[in-house]
């Protein structure tokens, strides 16, 4: 399982670790390994992927790597859930998660096919498929009480780890900071990050080579609109 931010596929893991022999999450936060490598050492049976809307793109480009080596894929979070025909028309997508995953995961696991499992929505012969709607789980205590081995870590403002992260032990963590970044870190553009919105900023990159200077020569109009034409207009009047 693939995730930015693993909490979430933390529980799931949590709910289905004695059904299942191996799980691996790989958060990409912490982990820059390539996602070809963690396939080649893991050999996967199901490969899933949680996204945002902001993680469209990659979250699909991971799903088409996975989908490379014939391995079954599975994208959740609320993104899908809102797109579930959008998502599964994408070749590379065999199963999406709607709403809470973990009885979903749980069902799908036990059974070994997605038919009449509620919340997956899945193509067949064709055409889209929509099981039935998964509930909420209304018994929380019913949920494991460990979810996750870990991953304390702590950050430099410029978002490097600089201590941990520590998995598998009580421990605490210590580090310097430098504040100055702070200030510095102000100064960042995250085009592509978690939290980019490609929808209200973008940074486009020109390969070819570009004029410093370029002459354009102006209508009337314009040029009676430009500062240089106000100003002149305002001298006239006072005169």
């Amino acid at each position: 399982m693939w995730s930015p931010l693993a909490i979430n596929l933390e529980y799931i893991a949590a709910y289905i670790a004695n059904d299942v022999d191996e799980i691996r999450i790989v958060n990409q936060e912490f982990d820059d390994t390539d996602i070809k490598d963690h396939i080649r050492e893991f050999e996967p049976d199901l490969f899933g992927v949680t996204m945002s809307a902001t993680d469209h793109s990659s979250g699909l480009a991971l799903c088409r790597t996975a989908k490379e080596s014939g391995i079954t894929t599975a994208i959740g979070g609320y993104h899908p859930t809102a797109i579930p025909d959008e998502m599964l028309g994408h070749s590379q997508v065999d199963l999406v998660f709607r709403g809470e995953s973990e009885l979903t995961m749980k069902e799908l696991i036990a059974q070994g096919s997605p038919e009449n499992v509620d919340g997956i929505s899945y193509r067949d012969n064709g055409g889209i498929v929509h099981n039935a709607k998964r509930h909420l789980i209304e018994d929380l205590d019913s949920l494991p009480e460990n979810i996750c081995e870990g991953g304390s870590a702590i950050y430099s403002p410029l978002g490097e780890v600089i201590a941990g992260p520590l998995y598998g032990e009580e421990g605490i963590l210590y580090a310097e900071l430098d504040l100055a970044e702070i200030v510095q870190s102000h100064y960042d553009f995250d085009a592509v990050g978690h939290y980019s919105r490609p929808d209200i900023l973008q940074l486009i990159v020109r390969e070819t080579p570009q004029q410093t200077v370029v002459y354009e020569k102006m209508e009337k109009s314009e040029l009676e609109a430009s500062p240089g034409g106000q100003k002149k207009r305002f001298e006239e009047a006072k005169e």
